[in-house]
């Protein structure tokens, strides 16, 4: 067994957009706040088992855990941020929810995710979702998936 800890940091910068207020806003696109700054940081454990595969044997990811949030200097970037599915659904706040996922693979046929969003304000999930998918030879997939 192999286990990392990875901590990790993004720093966006968005320039000035002249003409912000005349932008007609039809998608996510369009609504991108300029003249800010977007400060990502998080942290990954992966935990990681040696598998046999035919002859041989290599370390295959069998458990992961993100843990991520951003801080944003223009709290209205809050709004329109494509890493975290609730963000259009809120109202304009400098930090982002806190946002969990959590891989499993007890094979190499098998996986499932949990990915979950929790409000930095009231200390509640805000969404969750739910994705397994199970692969038989390359015959069959299979992908039932649970957004809530």
């Amino acid at each position: 067994f192999k286990h990392t800890i990875e901590p990790f940091m993004n720093v966006q910068r968005t320039t000035a957009i002249d003409d912000y207020e005349r932008i007609i806003k039809t998608d996510s696109i369009d609504s991108i706040v300029g003249n800010s700054t977007n400060y990502t940081y998080g942290i990954n454990n992966c935990l990681y088992a040696k598998r046999r595969i035919g002859a041989t044997s290599m370390a295959q990811e069998i458990l992961s855990v993100d843990l991520r949030q951003s801080y944003y200097t223009d709290a209205r970037s809050s709004q329109n941020d494509q890493q975290y599915s609730s963000s259009s659904t809120t109202v304009a706040s400098n930090f982002s929810p806190i946002a969990i996922s959590v891989r499993g693979s007890p094979s190499t046929t098998f996986n499932t995710t949990f990915r979950g969003e929790i409000d930095p304000q009231y200390r509640k999930f805000r969404s969750t979702s739910l994705d397994t998918r199970y692969s038989w030879s390359t015959r069959f997939q299979s992908n039932p998936g649970t957004p809530a």
